[in-house]
């Protein structure tokens, strides 16, 4: 396997992981449960709108069975107050690395837009071992 085709593997296992373990969406990346609103601000999830004035119309939360399809996002609800000893670990990785903008690479490197995207395999694969080596 190529090293850019495996680190987006790697990070497309990684968001379905995340969306397993996450208590706000199933699966498929859709929400089951109301989204606290700080959260809903923290991981990016209000739809700004403008009018036909060009002006901010006041976002409303997302709905139930809304799909979130960004992994930077999934990432954000999953760690949100979550005190199992993985979430606490990719806590720190965010506040050591910034993992959450590392993780919007995911749609420029599947469209071809960066032009080696295979060093974060490495990150990627390392994080979902942690998944599957963690005791909890």
């Amino acid at each position: 396997m190529e090293p850019p085709i495996g680190t987006l593997y790697l990070v497309s296992q990684f968001e379905y992981i995340l969306r397993l373990k996450c208590r706000y969406l199933n699966q498929e990346g859709q929400i089951i449960r109301t989204i606290p609103k700080q959260l809903v601000k923290k991981a990016g999830l209000n739809k700004k709108k403008k009018d036909t004035k060009g002006r901010i119309i006041p976002s409303k939360p997302p709905k139930k069975q809304e799909r979130i399809n960004q992994i930077n996002k999934v990432f954000i609800l999953y760690t949100y107050k979550n005190t199992s000893h993985i979430a606490k670990r990719l806590a720190q990785l965010e506040k050591d690395l910034s993992l959450s903008k590392r993780l919007e690479f995911r749609h420029l490197g599947a469209h071809g837009l960066w032009p080696d995207i295979s060093v974060e395999g490495w990150l990627y694969g390392l994080i979902i071992a942690m998944f599957y080596y963690n005791a909890n």
